[in-house]
């Protein structure tokens, strides 16, 4: 005979709904528009406020990175006054030992332009 097996799958034109096609269509968050009676959008609310925690743990950060800035300029201008001295009496004993052999080698420091005196 010419009758097809029955599908319990299917009823009448549609298809049968696959199982979790609801959950699915419940987990996704649409935005919500609401109205006054007047007409006009009411605003959404704000961005939630940050715990107390969050605002002190955020400044504790803060304050920890300009305390390290802060430390790193005094060591380095510390690091300048302790070399500083060093410097200029290695810089004074270059330039006594240069005129020194300058004055036992009998040359002068001053370039004459032009005829010799």
């Amino acid at each position: 005979m010419g009758l097809t097996q029955h599908r319990p799958e299917r009823v009448g034109l549609e298809a049968a709904a696959r199982w979790g096609h609801i959950s699915g269509t419940m987990k996704e968050q649409h935005p919500i528009i609401e109205m006054t009676l007047e007409g006009e959008f009411v605003a959404p609310p704000g961005p939630p406020r940050p715990p107390v925690g969050t605002k002190i743990m955020l400044w504790a950060i803060v304050a920890t990175v300009l305390s390290m800035a802060l430390m790193m300029v005094v060591l380095t201008f510390w690091l300048i006054v302790t070399i500083l001295p060093f410097v200029l009496i290695a810089g004074a004993i270059a330039y006594t030992a240069y005129r020194y052999r300058m004055w036992r080698s009998g040359r002068s420091f001053v370039r004459w332009r032009g005829p010799l005196p």
